[in-house]
């Protein structure tokens, strides 16, 4: 439950950020080394929302609509991907690696603690 609160306050965040990078005029610097080379884009593929924009919608309210479509389309691919692996890999092998994530996540604490304290 608790991942679907972060997910849907993520969603009703996207206007904001959008909000602050129009204030700030905030431009992605891939964009801005293209303009300064004079190169032009050019898509292979035809995209669903190009520029996270839906025509004829405020450009923060199709903010709001284009993130929970994104963001299921991701979770959709991961979760195909993951039955995938998962049908290729034995369950044993799944269930020694939950066994043992707990131990390695411990392991990742205990060296960044070390690395921040040196």
């Amino acid at each position: 439950m608790r991942v679907i609160i972060i997910f849907v306050l993520l969603i009703l965040l996207v206007p904001v950020f959008s909000y602050l990078c129009d204030s700030v005029n905030y431009s992605e610097p891939l964009e801005n080394i293209a303009k300064m080379l004079n190169v032009k884009e050019e898509t292979i593929y035809k995209e669903i929302f190009p520029e996270y924009q839906i025509e004829g919608f405020n450009k923060y309210l199709a903010g709001l609509i284009t993130a929970p479509i994104g963001m299921g389309l991701v979770f959709l691919l991961v979760y195909i991907l993951l039955i995938g692996v998962g049908k290729m890999l034995s369950e044993k092998v799944v269930n020694k690696f939950l066994y043992q994530f707990p131990n390695i996540i411990t392991s990742c604490y205990i060296l960044i603690g070390k690395w921040f304290h040196r």
